[in-house]
C-alpha cells in the first residue's frame, strides 16, 4: 500500500472501536505502513491526522511492551532485527 492509498484508506476510518481495531490490525499485519501512519498523524492541520491517532491508539500497547523489553535482547542474531524495528518507529 502506498502513502496515498493509506491516506485515502484512513479518511474512511470512523471513531467506532471496531473500525479502529480493524485498521490497527491492518497496520500490524504490514509494519511497513507504520511510518506512513505516523507521518499522517503529524499532519496536524489535516483532519485525517485524527483518524491516524485513533488507529495508533490500538497499536501503542504493543510498542510499550517492545520498548520496555528491548534492553533484554542480547543475542547477536536478535539485536540487528530489533535495531531495524527501532528505525521503523523513529
Amino acid at each position: 500500500m502506498t502513502s496515498e492509498e493509506l491516506y485515502k484508506h484512513l479518511s474512511f476510518v470512523n471513531s467506532s472501536r471496531e473500525s479502529r481495531i480493524k485498521n490497527a490490525e491492518m497496520i500490524l499485519n504490514d509494519i511497513r505502513l507504520m511510518p506512513i501512519l505516523i507521518d499522517v498523524l503529524f499532519k496536524v492541520d489535516d483532519k485525517v491526522s485524527c483518524k491516524a491517532a485513533w488507529v495508533l491508539e490500538f497499536i501503542i500497547p504493543y510498542l510499550d511492551k517492545f520498548t520496555a523489553n528491548i534492553s533484554k535482547v542480547h543475542l547477536d542474531s536478535a539485536i540487528r532485527p530489533v535495531a531495524k524495528n527501532l528505525r521503523i518507529f523513529s
